[in-house]
């Protein structure tokens, strides 16, 4: 049985049990992660070894960012875990890859290990069965049109044009989604677990541990 994503794609809005949907929170959560990374690749790399990988509320002021610690001045209240780990991941992979199928920037050895409980990574043990589903679409998108991975990517948090690409990957998480758990997350999330995916796929791609393009067939 396909389940119907559709209205949840295209809602303009976070996980519902994100602490905050405004524009400005997930901007904040987003540009935190970008922050650490841009700071301390360390310290972002322990981020995506702690956070959760689903859409908890974390305090910023109770994470460990090592060097990037002023880049949790200016943000009130918690921030979606998830949304946080979508920042460090789009960081890293613009400064790590030029773009997908091309020799990255980064020797391949350095490359970030980015695990997550999807069918190429044994990451995530203990994640509800949503979050696996969530991941497992956003790796299969990742792999299936890489592309479009990396146009969503290069667009703004919230705005048309993430709304634009998401619109246009819609039939493919249809067709990704093949499990029975229901996805209940929106935009923001789906955006960040496709960046990590992204990096997770392209890493795992040059370090020749898989092949970057994957079909994606409905059921």
């Amino acid at each position: 049985m396909r389940l119907a994503l559709v209205p949840l794609w295209l809602a303009a809005f976070v996980p519902a049990a994100a602490p905050a949907a405004t524009p400005a929170a997930v901007a904040a959560a987003v540009d935190l992660g970008r922050c650490v990374a841009k700071a301390d690749r360390s310290a972002a790399l322990d981020l995506m070894r702690t956070l959760p990988l689903g859409d908890e509320p974390v305090d910023p002021a109770a994470l460990a960012l090592g060097r990037g610690g002023a880049c949790a001045t200016g943000v009130t209240g918690p921030v979606s875990a998830i949304l946080v780990r979508g920042g460090v991941a789009d960081d890293m992979f613009a400064r790590d890859f030029v773009e997908f199928g091309v020799q990255p920037r980064r020797v391949i050895a350095d490359l970030a290990r980015i695990d997550l409980p999807t069918a190429l990574g044994p990451g995530g043990e203990g994640a509800s069965a949503d979050v696996r589903a969530l991941y497992l679409v956003a790796e299969c998108v990742a792999r299936s049109s890489p592309t479009r991975a990396e146009q969503l990517m290069k667009t703004a948090p919230g705005s048309s044009g993430e709304m634009r690409v998401m619109e246009a990957l819609t039939p493919l998480m249809q067709a990704c989604h093949r499990t029975a758990a229901p996805i209940a997350f929106g935009r923001g999330a789906m955006r960040a677990a496709i960046t990590q995916a992204a990096y997770h796929v392209s890493a795992r791609y040059w370090a020749g541990e898989m092949t970057l393009a994957g079909q994606a067939q409905g059921r």
